[in-house]
């Protein structure tokens, strides 16, 4: 395909009492095939702690020397405009068709 298979996984962390999960539904059969965990450490609101991680964990990847990964992301479609700002998309006019073609 167009894009690179994840080597990470991510959705929101469900809230207490909460069972069900867009994100985690949209990912838990990819993981299943890729043999890999979602990562559901930041919940709802702890979006730009995710971005502060996966950037963290990139500046620390690129001193070793390591080569990239691919990160896969599902989130609320709401805060999906702040999450990509803040992994450095320029800013603009939020475009839902532009979604599927984002690679950060």
């Amino acid at each position: 395909g167009q894009y690179p298979m994840p080597n990470r996984l991510y959705a929101r962390r469900l809230k207490r009492g909460v069972y069900t999960s867009r994100d985690l539904f949209l990912l838990w059969p990819l993981a299943q095939r890729l043999r890999l965990l979602v990562n559901t450490t930041f919940d709802e609101g702890g979006a730009l702690g995710l971005v502060q991680s996966l950037e963290s964990q990139r500046e620390e990847q690129c001193l070793s020397g390591r080569s990239e990964e691919t990160v896969l992301v599902a989130w609320d479609h709401c805060s999906l405009p702040a999450l990509a700002q803040a992994l450095g998309c320029d800013e603009g006019p939020w475009d839902p068709s532009m979604l599927g073609r984002w690679k950060l």
